[in-house]
């Protein structure tokens, strides 16, 4: 009979997504991925104090993992199972009054069902073997918010609405006239609007090396220049991790890498609005007299060739709208 011998390795890689619609409870026989469970015999509740050490201390304990039926072997990555004391790595051999195991549920076990073996072994030299049946579900969420303040991160309302950068005037030298205040042309610099969302996944596996997610930014009647990045807020600070490649209004995919390194299960994105249309000269700005807004839909997520799928809000999408600015009229004299 073939054993799985148990592995921390895993290997991610990512389809598109859909929407989770039934809730399961997470438990031993349910467990959700990236979860840890326990499972034991002769303790009434897996503590050594409570181990049944008359009838059983002592006896040889033999803990093996099937998938499928009762002999299929486990791919490498789907589980690993340790217990509280030592790692047990060949299924094949006994441990003495190893009554309890801990398994940790990876990403790729999803869909799948296992049967958890224990074959005890007594002093007499005879044996008892008991199978429990095992199936992990995906509760991998992702929620999105709008936040304003960097600070606390508060969640603001679904469809915010924020002010534009203040305006800040610049003299230009058109002229080329050097020290000649006379000719300068007085322009304005409009600055940028970083948009703020934030996005927190809840029960991914971190032992995969990231999820990827889909998303479309829709840019209405604002700046014709504008970019996005995700990264993470830290201290009011905002530091950006990757680029995000996208076309206004069109749905595309990025990956959140390093999960596995310990990123935070909150991280966000930044649409970032160039009311200058990178001109560094100022000379043809989007001074935003009338209101504009940036839309972010979430998508969908996934992890594990697409087997552990996010289930998303029912509103997916945040809308931040930018006031307008006063129409201000230039200055007037007699």
């Amino acid at each position: 009979m073939k054993r799985f011998f148990y592995s921390i390795f895993a290997l991610v890689a990512f389809v598109s997504f859909s929407n989770i619609a039934a809730a399961q409870t997470n438990s031993g026989t349910t467990p959700a991925i990236g979860t840890s469970h326990s499972y034991w015999v002769n303790s009434s509740d897996g503590t050594t104090g409570k181990f049944d050490t008359e009838g059983h201390k002592g006896n040889d304990f033999q803990w093996y993992i099937t998938k499928s039926d009762l002999v299929g072997a486990v791919p490498a990555g789907d589980l690993s199972i340790t217990s509280p004391v030592k790692t047990y790595v060949n299924g094949a051999t006994a441990v003495t009054d190893m009554f309890k195991v801990d398994i940790d549920w990876h990403a790729p076990s999803v869909k799948g069902v296992y049967y958890l073996h224990i074959i005890e072994t007594a002093t007499n030299g005879c044996t008892n073997h008991k199978v429990e049946r095992i199936q992990p579900f995906s509760d991998f969420k992702l929620l999105v918010n709008n936040i304003n303040n960097l600070t606390t991160e508060a969640d603001e309302a679904d469809n915010m609405t924020v002010c534009a950068n203040d305006v800040t005037p610049v003299l230009i030298d058109t002229k080329g006239t050097a020290g000649d205040l006379s000719d300068d042309e007085i322009r304005y610099n409009y600055g940028v609007k970083k948009l703020y969302y934030k996005i927190t996944a809840q029960n991914f596996d971190k032992t995969q090396a990231n999820f990827k997610f889909d998303y479309n930014i829709d840019i209405t009647d604002g700046p014709t220049t504008f970019s996005a990045s995700w990264g993470t807020i830290a201290g009011g600070t905002y530091t950006k991790v990757a680029d995000l490649t996208f076309t206004d209004g069109t749905d595309a995919t990025v990956n959140i890498d390093g999960i596995a390194a310990a990123v935070n299960k909150t991280f966000y994105v930044v649409v970032t609005l160039d009311y200058n249309q990178g001109d560094a000269t100022f000379n043809a700005p989007f001074e935003g007299t009338a209101v504009h807004d940036c839309v972010f839909t979430l998508k969908g997520a996934s992890q594990a060739a697409g087997n552990a799928i996010a289930a998303l809000p029912a509103d997916a999408d945040r809308k931040q709208i930018v006031n307008p600015r006063p129409s201000t009229s230039v200055i007037s004299s007699n």
